[in-house]
């Protein structure tokens, strides 16, 4: 509930640039952890005797490229905030 009533306060005040931005960095954030999480899943658990595997530089591949997108756009921002 009080997650919904963040959402609405910033949809309604804040501009579409800022919300578009907001959502990119969360998603970003979002994906970076999944890959940290495939990432200790791999190192921990043995190997499925069945169904799906991966190799240990996907989720590695996946947290670096995240986590480099996620900080450049931070300072991009932070530059574009400055004057």
């Amino acid at each position: 509930m009080a997650l919904t009533l963040i959402v609405l306060i910033m949809a309604l005040g804040l501009p579409i640039l800022t919300l578009a931005l907001t959502s990119s960095l969360i998603t970003l954030l979002v994906f970076t952890a999944i890959n940290l999480a495939l990432l200790l899943i791999k190192k921990t658990t043995p190997e499925p005797e069945q169904g799906a595997s991966f190799p240990i530089w996907l989720p590695v591949a996946g947290v670096i490229s995240s986590g480099d997108v996620f900080i450049f756009e931070c300072i991009r921002m932070t530059r574009n905030l400055l004057p």
